[in-house]
């Protein structure tokens, strides 16, 4: 059996991810009853009312790299992270998107941890852009899409291509 390479953009992925759930579980102290964080949007699985609030990782992509100095395989590159917030209601959903935000944005700064490793070490850190929350109005919604918030999360890496 051949074991999977994890490739740089998937520890930006979890890091951020941890990040989030340890900031608003902990530091914010949401309760699990009432906030469900998930690594996947999966429509299927929003059928029906709703039982609580939801953060579910959206869509996630890079605004491809650039060369950050001349003659070196150092590399910025700009991943766009977005978390979809589904509400039980207008204020609930309101309240957790600018709760992300903000605690995305408060430190500016995301531990980049190195999950392949026991303990998962931070080996870097990504810088945090600024952050949009934005409802989502939708014509004739479904139960799940009535109070829907996109958080836009920019997080920016600058590392050696060689060594990625």
């Amino acid at each position: 059996m051949t074991s999977r390479r994890i490739t740089r953009e998937e520890m930006v992925e979890q890091s951020v991810t941890d990040y989030l759930r340890n900031a608003i579980f902990n530091e914010r102290q949401y309760p699990a009853a009432r906030v469900e964080l998930r690594d996947a949007f999966v429509e299927s699985e929003f059928e029906g009312p709703l039982d609580k609030n939801y953060l579910a990782i959206g869509f996630n992509f890079d605004e491809g790299g650039v060369p950050a100095e001349m003659g070196s395989d150092l590399i910025f590159r700009q991943y766009v992270i977005e978390v979809w917030v589904i509400g039980l209601s207008a204020q609930e959903g309101r309240n957790l998107a600018n709760a992300v935000r903000d605690v995305m944005e408060a430190e500016a700064v995301v531990p980049l941890k190195d999950i392949t490793q026991p303990g998962a070490p931070v080996i870097d850190h990504l810088l945090v852009d600024p952050v949009r929350a934005q409802r989502q109005p939708v014509p004739e919604p479904k139960p799940w899409q009535e109070f829907l918030w996109v958080v836009t999360i920019p997080v920016i890496d600058e590392y050696f291509a060689r060594s990625a």
